[in-house]
């Protein structure tokens, strides 16, 4: 405090303006006083403010990645002796698994692809899959899994 006094007093003996002896006089009093009426906190306060906050922050914003994340896949066997035949001009899919669940996802470019990839794509149950669609695309790209 101190320091703050004589500092002020510094400032109040080397500035020259108009300004009257007793304004100057009565505004670094004023500058005086509101110091004194400050309580000053410790410095681990200005720390511990933004961790709470952060960590509300964190607390909150954990269920929402859970919500965003999609569902983990089955964690059965992988799928075996995967083949693609043609049925009367449709793509047939077949794989061993044991009847497990699966999700088949269709894409006729890598673009394409790469959207469908976080879609849930259609839920297969058993070991064989028909592709409804018919279309004149060179590449159609299948994702069992």
């Amino acid at each position: 405090m101190n320091d703050i006094s004589r500092f002020l007093r510094d400032i109040d003996g080397a500035y020259t303006d108009r300004l009257r002896p007793a304004s100057r006089q009565r505004i670094l009093r004023e500058a005086v006083d509101g110091l004194r009426g400050r309580t000053s906190r410790p410095v681990i306060w200005s720390f511990v403010a933004p961790m709470a906050a952060a960590a509300i922050v964190v607390v909150l914003m954990v269920p929402a990645l859970y919500l965003k994340t999609p569902a983990p896949e089955q964690a059965g066997k992988p799928i075996t002796d995967l083949q693609v035949t043609n049925d009367g001009g449709h793509v047939v899919l077949t794989w061993s698994d044991g009847d497990a669940p699966r999700r088949v996802i269709r894409a006729t470019s890598r673009e394409e692809l790469a959207r469908a990839i976080h879609s849930r794509g259609e839920l297969v149950s058993g070991e064989r899959w028909v592709d409804p669609r018919e279309d004149n695309a060179k590449i159609v790209y299948y994702v069992v899994n």
